[in-house]
């Protein structure tokens, strides 16, 4: 069972190249377009201001593999 902690915020990044290098993906046939998103997020109790993320956009050409992870880093870490 998956259980978000509720907090006023959260901190939203979407780890691209990070994730993308260290989990390799092998799909037969190969697909023609792939997107892989993995975002991590941490529940705040404080907001504060990050630099805005750059996120490329995504044209979808004929067999597409969308592929959506996510996980919350939780615990002691809520600031």
């Amino acid at each position: 069972m998956y259980i978000i902690v509720i907090t006023p915020y959260n901190l939203i990044s979407f780890q691209n190249e990070i994730y993308t290098d260290n989990a390799k993906l092998e799909i037969k046939p190969e697909p023609d377009s792939i997107l892989r998103v993995f975002m991590a997020f941490q529940p705040l109790r404080k907001s504060f201001t990050v630099s805005e993320q750059t996120l490329e956009p995504f044209v979808r050409q004929g067999f597409t593999v969308i592929e959506w992870v996510g996980t919350v880093i939780s615990g002691s870490n809520i600031k």
